[in-house]
């Protein structure tokens, strides 16, 4: 019990001494990605924020914005999709970045970035720098 009390301590303080590591979705949202949360998961949008939410929590470096628009963007609408590139993004983030942001050319080793989601959604497929 000791133990326990003293790891959530622990626990506790790394997350204040790392607070601004530890933002919430909600708070570093822009209205972009509110839009394209609320259009594509309708309904189920409360339940987007809760998962991303958790997600920051554990693994502090998916808050950021282009990573949680190349989510999005790739979940399409579903939660099972969001929550399985979550997972991915968590391992590796660059994954997620590539499947969003760029095309397959001929071979596995040609790409070609067709979206910049450093920017907004509306403005993600212009002006897009390789």
């Amino acid at each position: 019990m000791a133990l326990n009390k003293l790891c959530e301590s622990l626990r506790e303080i790394f997350l204040f001494s790392n607070n601004k590591n530890k933002i919430k979705i909600k708070e570093i949202e822009t209205e972009d990605i509110s839009k394209r949360i609320k259009s594509d998961f309708g309904e189920n949008a409360s339940e987007v924020y809760n998962i991303f939410d958790q997600a920051i929590s554990k693994t502090y470096y998916l808050n950021h914005k282009r990573i949680i628009r190349c989510i999005i963007f790739l979940s399409n609408g579903s939660i099972e999709k969001l929550n399985h590139y979550i997972d991915v993004a968590t391992y590796d983030t660059r994954d997620v970045m590539l499947w969003a942001e760029y095309i397959k050319l001929d071979s596995d080793f040609k790409h070609k970035r067709v979206r910049e989601f450093n920017k907004e959604f509306e403005l993600s497929e212009t002006n897009v720098k390789e």
